[in-house]
């Protein structure tokens, strides 16, 4: 993937960069997609698969659709699935620690979709 825009750019005073980067291209990924419900009570995705590791994808109901991920809720309270995509879009934020820094995959074609698995809470 190419950096295509990089936003709020600085250095902190160890001289480490700051700001939100952009990239686009495509990366076809295998890995895990994983759902729950996230601390202000919406819910949450991430995926695992090289050379992404714990990445948030958007939560939007059109990605849960196209996923075929259920909502988190009693019935399901979390799950997950493995899948094969190719990423096109992606972002990385980095700062001073904050719940913000991380990746996030912006838009993604879905390859191959495996059978949703319903996780066990005790």
């Amino acid at each position: 993937m190419r950096l295509a825009a990089v936003c709020d750019y600085r250095k902190n005073e160890y001289d480490s960069p700051y700001g939100t980067f952009f990239y686009r291209g495509k990366v076809r990924v295998a890995g895990v997609l994983s759902s729950e419900e996230n601390v202000k009570g919406g819910n949450d995705m991430y995926f695992v698969g090289e050379p992404f590791r714990g990445v948030w994808v958007s939560g939007e109901k059109e990605d849960r659709r196209l996923v075929k991920m259920p909502p988190v809720s009693q019935r399901y309270p979390c799950g997950s699935r493995k899948m094969t995509i190719e990423v096109t879009h992606y972002a990385e934020t980095l700062g001073p620690g904050t719940d913000e820094d991380g990746g996030m995959i912006l838009q993604f074609k879905l390859l191959q979709l495996g059978p949703y698995k319903k996780c066990v809470r005790e």
